[in-house]
């Protein structure tokens, strides 16, 4: 016999047992009085010494009873369960873990965790086959999500069938969305505890799971079988895993491209790592893992840097084999440093070219830059907007409002998200601007003059929309920044030709940061990979049209570069520390109690708890010490 809360009855006992025995101790108070003779009070002599404090407390039936009868009270608070066979479940759920740690090449028979579990499935599947009446089998299959492959069903020629056909991934494993699948097919019953004592849960997995406890789940038992070594004091296993990979191109020169990623592995090991642009060979660093934290996991960060405009495929590769192929290397696709196509869009009437604007837009060096008025602009709309990152509004004033980026200068077009209050055109100075800021950086606006044509606030009532104000004149923002839906719109709230501003030395500084910033060509994401538990997307096919929807191929669960059509590249990455670290256990904790691994063919045990019969008895000892002081109280006749 053991006890499920040994605790609870150890504080009980603490508590209740000396209460009990100080009530014998305690000395009654009695008023005096004179007799005269003791002859005839002899019993109350005997209870008079009875009460006298710290007196040995003479042999009693009631009080042994008492002391028993607290006992098992005191013992039912610990919750009493002996462990006998499980009853046979009506429903078996099957757990089979198909994550990436579960490819690692360290099973028992020189194969893979996998191929131990399907084993250990099969000889589960065998086992129940021999019972006198086989429950209904669900096979689940789960990594990043969770597939029932087959059931209920008692046929279980269906269920071996659907074993075989089980493939590994490269998916981090989520342990609690498979007992949420197995909960569903619990057999609905009115009586809950009926419910819990009918469905069985077998997990096939090394338990190396992310979340200490996955859930409480609704079954009578929950059997642990464990792939792969047993867990113990052992130095992590003999893997090294890629966990982390981006780029980014720098803000002032976005040839220039960092690539960053982060190792974990068995600390003390040192391995070359390689930098490959598409697919050749790029450069070289030698990397050792350390353990700085004490953790016992030694990890290491690295960064590349390379020099390109074009677009290209990153990858950063191990040298080194170890027990996961997965984790050792790792892509994503770099955009190309794309020169923006502005669109110039002035009112009707002002001769184009003639303007600072254009000169300094020119300078920057962009893929196509038109001028048009704004009727011209109103009137063609959305063909001329091809091939066109940036529209610039150059005190114009149209009717709708481009898919696309847009800087404006004067009153602009209405805008999402953006206020204007009209100002009184006076002269005017800056007040403070945001000098961190991307757009700002290195812009000096202290000698700058202008004549405000409205000050800027935000729409509170144009929902998802955000809004940053960059520089601040005497009445409000003079230059904000709105994003709406993701498109970026800078708005500059004074015209060109009434401010000093364009034969300052900060206005080219201004063009270039507000360019770069809102066509993203400078301080973002420069490669774009995904993790084998995401949703991929590639952008919709030429002809593309501005705002296009991008193509969702859904989750591709194998690591590695994918090519789902023509010019199309797409990176996977398993990226994650838990599956690189091959981690295993020799239990699991659910619904706050151990499961131990076991093996197919072990006899499993359940505890049954037997509280109630301690209750019980403890109920017959009190009604026995009633009538035993019942009959002590009686007057015998004399």
């Amino acid at each position: 016999m053991t006890f499920l809360s040994p605790a609870s009855a150890i504080v009980a006992l603490a508590l209740a047992g000396p209460a009990l025995l100080l009530l014998y101790f305690l000395k009654l108070r009695r008023r005096p009085a004179r007799v005269s003779s003791t002859m005839l009070w002899t019993q109350a002599v005997r209870d008079l010494q009875v009460n006298v404090p710290f007196r040995m407390i003479r042999p009693s039936w009631l009080l042994l009873l008492q002391l028993l009868a607290l006992l098992l009270l005191i013992g039912a608070l610990g919750r009493p369960a002996i462990h006998g066979a499980a009853p046979a479940p009506d429903v078996a759920v099957i757990l089979i873990d198909h994550s990436a740690s579960m490819s690692a090449r360290d099973g028992e028979s020189g194969g893979t965790r996998l191929e131990d579990a399907v084993r250990a499935a099969s000889a589960f599947v065998d086992e129940i086959a021999r019972a006198p009446s086989p429950p209904a089998v669900v096979l689940v299959a789960f990594a990043a999500t969770a597939e029932a492959l087959a059931g209920p069903t008692t046929d279980l020629r269906l269920v071996r069938d659907a074993l075989g056909r089980i493939t590994p991934t490269d998916q981090p494993a989520d342990v609690r969305g498979a007992l949420r699948l197995a909960e569903s097919f619990a057999p609905v019953d009115a009586d809950e505890a009926t419910e819990r004592a009918r469905t069985l849960v077998v997990i096939c997995s090394d338990g190396g799971f992310e979340s200490g406890e996955p859930q409480a789940v609704a079954a009578t038992e929950v059997r642990f079988l464990r792939a792969g070594p047993v867990a113990g004091e052992a130095p992590p296993f003999d893997n090294v895993g890629i966990v982390a990979l981006a780029a980014r191109r720098d803000f002032r020169d976005p040839a220039v491209v960092r690539v960053f990623a982060r190792l974990v592995g068995p600390p003390g090991v040192a391995l070359p790592a390689v930098l490959l642009i598409d697919e050749r060979e790029y450069d070289r660093m030698p990397v050792v893992l350390a353990d700085d934290d004490g953790s016992g996991v030694g990890r290491a960060s690295l960064t590349f840097e390379i020099t390109t405009r074009q677009a290209a495929l990153v990858t950063v590769r191990l040298d080194r084999p170890d027990l996961l192929g997965a984790d050792d290397s790792a892509s994503l696709v770099l955009a190309p440093a794309t020169r923006p196509g502005i669109l110039i869009v002035r009112p009707d009437g002002d001769p184009p070219g003639d303007w600072l604007l254009a000169d300094v837009l020119r300078e920057l060096d962009p893929a196509s830059l038109v001028e048009v008025g704004a009727t011209r602009y109103d009137e063609l709309g959305a063909s001329l907007l091809a091939g066109i990152d940036l529209v610039v509004f150059d005190g114009a004033r149209p009717r709708t409002l481009p898919p696309v980026a847009t800087l404006s200068f004067g009153p602009g077009p209405p805008t999402p998200g953006l206020r204007i209050a009209p100002a009184e055109p006076r002269l005017s100075s800056f007040l403070t601007w945001q000098r961190t800021h991307a757009v700002m950086r290195h812009v000096s606006l202290d000698a700058v003059r202008y004549e405000p044509a409205a000050w800027l606030s935000h729409d509170e009532g144009a929902a998802g929309t955000r809004f940053e104000e960059l520089a601040r004149g005497p009445g409000g923002a003079a230059i904000a920044l709105v994003e709406d839906r993701g498109v970026r719109r800078i708005a500059v709230g004074f015209d060109l030709a009434r401010s000093t501003w364009p034969v300052h030395v900060s206005f080219p500084i201004f063009i270039a940061n507000a360019v770069d910033v809102l066509t993203l060509r400078g301080e973002a994401e420069a490669g774009v990979s995904f993790r084998t538990d995401e949703a991929v997307s590639i952008p919709p096919p030429p002809p593309r049209a501005p705002g296009g929807e991008p193509v969702n191929l859904g989750v591709i669960a194998r690591a590695g570069v994918h090519r789902p059509t023509a010019g199309v590249v797409v990176a996977v990455n398993l990226l994650s520390e838990n599956e690189s670290l091959l981690r295993t256990a020799d239990s699991l904790a659910i619904s706050g109690r151990p499961v131990a691994a076991s093996q197919p063919g072990d006899t499993p045990a359940a505890p049954r708890e037997v509280w109630p019969w301690f209750v019980l008895a403890a109920g017959l000892l009190l009604a026995v010490e009633w009538v035993l002081y019942a009959l002590g109280m009686r007057v015998r006749p004399r």
